[in-house]
């Protein structure tokens, strides 16, 4: 999301925290890519995660009356719908559901369809679910949100440099994986 999108997104924000229901569809349209991302971290069948995202949508006319105007919208609502998916998860843990919240390999429905595409994709999803929730937050303030280090650190309550320290260690441990995994590969 860039930034004159992140403006747009704090705009509805706002304007939904006053009432206006109608801003639902624009906020939508601009973060139902970015929350699926997420959803699909927990949830690995479709029905689910388009219900949660549908149940976050809903809980956001309230929760937005808690959204600071010179916040950087997409990271508070990437935080606001992380915290949320893990409430439904407890309560319905607390209520006996099983829950799946495995990462999901299925990537039967993309619309790529070169091997690679789909090697890289599978490589990467399972790299991904190897690391721990800190890390994988990181990579999405980072590289989904686009937050500045600044805003991570504040996020996180570290030091810029420390932020930055935690990505480098981040992109070599990744780098590690793939080039181990791209070596098998290619034996």
């Amino acid at each position: 999301m860039d930034e004159s999108e992140n403006i747009k997104l704090g705009e509805f924000i706002i304007s939904l925290a006053k009432g206006n229901i109608s801003v639902l569809d624009n906020i939508y349209v601009l973060v139902s890519r970015l929350l699926y991302v997420i959803a699909n971290i927990y949830y690995s069948q479709k029905e689910d995660i388009e219900d949660v995202i549908q149940d976050f949508l809903e809980h956001l006319v309230v929760k937005s009356k808690k959204f600071k105007q010179n916040k950087n919208a997409c990271a508070w609502l990437t935080i606001t719908f992380k915290n949320f998916i893990k409430n439904c998860i407890k309560h319905q843990s607390l209520n006996g559901q099983k829950q799946d919240i495995e990462v999901n390999k299925d990537f039967s429905s993309c619309n790529k369809n070169s091997e690679t595409y789909l090697y890289n994709h599978i490589l990467l999803s399972e790299i991904f679910s190897e690391l721990n929730e800190s890390e994988k937050e990181l990579i999405l303030y980072r590289f989904f949100d686009k937050c500045t280090l600044r805003e991570i650190a504040n996020i996180l309550h570290i030091s810029k440099s420390g932020v930055e320290k935690k990505i480098n260690k981040l992109k070599i441990k990744i780098e590690k994986k793939l080039q181990i995994e791209w070596t098998k590969s290619l034996i």
